[in-house]
């Protein structure tokens, strides 16, 4: 067998983020902050389908791609990093990270949100999230380790006036260069007014 190296060198430039002018853009009616995130969603490349009465057994050409523009291109985007989320805890890579069943558990929306917020790499010169970019762009790998640098406080429970501490130890020898991103998430109650922002608020501090 025979292969073939390619080597290709692309302009940071190429890939400079910005917004699509007909993309929405926070806060919120109630004045949340959003987004939480953003991802690529103009102009993609990506497969189309094909009529009803096609044959069975044609073949793949770039015929059967597509271009398009809009939330039906980012949507997927961040919908197939929670999948990749959901299926790094259900096939049990946390906490040692390696493949281990038995370590296995269904994440919930709750953690696989806050692993995808705590992922994004930032788009402008602060940390401070934005009503343009939210948190910005999300990179899974700064979150999900196939080591032991990754630690989950799941299904915590905290009443009103509660206060709780957690505390863990970083070792700087393990860290393999990356930052310290620490993360929050939980499902606000129902409220059937229009005039409440949260019902629960609940602050983290380190």
């Amino acid at each position: 067998a025979s292969f073939v190296s390619i080597e290709l060198t692309i302009s940071k430039s190429y890939f400079t983020p910005s917004i699509a002018s007909y993309s929405s853009k926070g806060p919120s009616y109630f004045g949340i902050n959003k987004p939480e995130v953003v991802a690529a969603g103009d102009e993609i490349k990506s497969a189309t389908s094909r009529p009803a009465d096609t044959p069975d057994g044609h073949s793949c050409s770039l015929n059967d791609l597509s271009v398009k523009s809009g939330t039906s291109m980012s949507c997927p985007n961040i919908g197939g990093l929670a999948t990749l989320v959901n299926q790094y805890f259900i096939d049990g890579y946390y906490p040692i990270g390696t493949y281990n069943k038995k370590n296995g558990f269904i994440p919930g929306s709750n953690l696989v949100r806050a692993i995808i917020v705590s992922s994004a790499n930032k788009l402008g010169s602060s940390w401070t999230p934005d009503s343009i970019y939210g948190h910005g762009i999300p990179s899974i790998d700064n979150v999900l380790t196939f080591d032991r640098n990754l630690k989950v406080f799941k299904d915590i429970e905290i009443h009103q006036e509660e206060d709780k501490y957690f505390t863990f130890t970083l070792n700087s020898q393990n860290i393999n260069g990356k930052d310290l991103r620490i993360g929050m998430a939980y499902l606000d109650e129902p409220d059937q007014t229009e005039s409440a922002i949260l019902v629960v608020d609940i602050d983290m501090y380190l």
